[in-house]
């Protein structure tokens, strides 16, 4: 995209890359024998391309706007998911911050006390003040949902929600200034063929199995070394690399661990599909507090006439621990399954009191005979 924006400016413009194809994680494969679709093999989905951007580049490409993402626990995430009113209020507060934050993006870097003014005060505490696990649990009183928001501040790191650095912050905002997360039509591969495309017509020259081993700059000019013997000159040079990988071509000390190096894991499973599955686009909350009271009840509720606790009230406390579920959206047949898995739970929990009750009366019986 740089260099698009460069050659069309008028300067001249030199992209090296170190793979034999452009692109990076940005392509696309064949990766099912006999089957003729091509599929993105790493990245695969378009946020943070906003169409003022695309507009501006020129790009001729399509996207499918993809308005459901994933299913959880009966939850539909999605442009409609109905996760209840504090899940509403969380996504209207972080939607109304992505709009003042996103066009921010293709403007000169501002100052953090700049951005922070754009901010409402509660978006600036939750975003940039404090680790989101404080935020979510002060906003959100499902588990699940929470999970859900902090899917995207998790995703691809080794952070936990309550780290102190924020990192799992500003991976959260990353994840929805681009607004929806859209596909782009014949994989990732034809978006950064597009750029190509558009590059090479602005003027750029883009040289492949160019991997850059070294880089000297004194303030004013600089200087690229590469592996096979080459080096280029340059007034300025734009890096698209790790903070902790450009201090290395720089030459400049790193930490024992790496200084700034990211660090995370990504796993990603492609499935060719005969058709899509029938998922149910709406979800509502349903409170457990009543059903989790009654089980509590019963669980404490002694037996007539003796002390010490009923056997029931012992199966009943067994199964607490599955009872006590925060709220959240459930469909019809989650709530089928989940109805018939507590019914086989209590079932079994009843058979185990029955079988103890006749161990107890098997000696007396003995006795008497």
């Amino acid at each position: 995209m740089a260099a698009i924006l460069l050659a069309r400016a008028g300067w001249r413009v030199r992209v090296l890359e170190r793979l034999p194809h452009l692109g990076g994680a940005a392509v696309s494969a064949q990766l099912f024998d006999g089957v003729q679709a091509r599929v993105s093999r790493y990245s695969y989905l378009v946020s943070l391309l906003s169409p003022a951007l695309r507009s501006r580049l020129g790009l001729s490409i399509r996207l499918a706007r993809r308005p459901y993402s994933w299913c959880a626990e009966g939850l539909l995430v999605g442009e409609d998911a109905d996760g209840g009113p504090e899940y509403a209020a969380w996504q209207g507060m972080i939607a109304r911050a992505a709009r003042a934050l996103a066009p921010t993006l293709l403007e000169p870097l501002r100052s953090r006390e700049q951005l922070l003014g754009l901010l409402e005060p509660h978006a600036r505490e939750a975003l940039f003040e404090q680790p989101l696990a404080v935020s979510l649990q002060r906003a959100l009183s499902c588990d699940l949902l929470r999970g859900v928001v902090a899917t995207d501040a998790l995703i691809g790191t080794f952070a936990s929600a309550a780290e102190r650095s924020l990192r799992q912050n500003r991976c959260l905002l990353y994840h929805v200034l681009g607004g929806s997360w859209d596909v782009p039509v014949g994989g990732m591969g034809a978006l950064a063929g597009e750029l190509e495309r558009r590059a090479r017509a602005a003027g750029a020259q883009l040289v492949c199995g160019a991997e850059v081993t070294a880089i000297a700059a004194d303030g004013k000019r600089a200087e690229v070394r590469c592996a096979d013997g080459t080096s280029v000159r340059a007034r300025h040079v734009l890096a698209a690399l790790a903070p902790a990988v450009l201090s290395r071509l720089l030459g400049e000390a790193v930490g024992p661990r790496g200084g700034d190096r990211p660090e995370g894991s990504q796993l990603k499973v492609n499935m060719l599909l005969r058709r899509l599955p029938r998922l149910r686009p709406r979800a509502r909350v349903r409170r457990h507090a009543a059903r989790q009271r009654a089980l509590r009840a019963a669980a404490a509720r002694p037996c007539p006439g003796r002390r010490r606790a009923d056997p029931r009230a012992r199966a009943v406390r067994a199964l607490l621990p599955l009872a006590h579920r925060s709220e959240h959206p459930l469909t019809a047949a989650a709530r089928r399954r989940r109805a018939h898995a507590d019914g086989v739970r209590a079932a079994h929990a009843r058979a185990a009191v029955r079988r103890r009750s006749r161990r107890r009366q098997a000696p007396s019986a003995r006795r008497r005979a």
